[in-house]
């Protein structure tokens, strides 16, 4: 039975996968699963303190106690800080990515 599920969401803000990314994560969420969004690559850009659906979505999953991650390596690649994230983001490093893959059930990528 999967219990929990993690979320990788790599392309960037205005695609169609991305905001399915973080769809998935709020259904799953909502439905009692224990779900954690990783943002890495461009998807970091979906993270960024901006007005639209992607962000008003994962302020509602911050706000209901969703688990939201970004990678600090793609984070600077990007070029930005964290303090351009949205307030409830947790910069991580690859090793606790490989953490969370390693403890997760499911892993599904956007």
């Amino acid at each position: 039975m999967i219990n929990s599920i993690l979320i990788t969401v790599e392309r960037p803000h205005g695609e169609e996968k991305a905001a399915l990314g973080i769809r998935m994560a709020w259904a799953s969420h909502s439905g009692g699963h224990e779900a954690q969004l990783l943002f890495m690559g461009d998807g970091v850009y979906n993270l960024l303190k901006n007005k639209g659906y992607n962000p008003y979505l994962l302020n509602r999953f911050i706000e209901a106690e969703g688990e939201v991650f970004c990678l600090e390596s793609s984070l600077k690649a990007a070029g930005l800080s964290p303090d351009r994230l949205i307030d409830g983001v947790e910069v991580i490093d690859e090793a606790r990515v490989a953490e969370m893959v390693a403890d997760a059930d499911a892993i599904v990528g956007f």
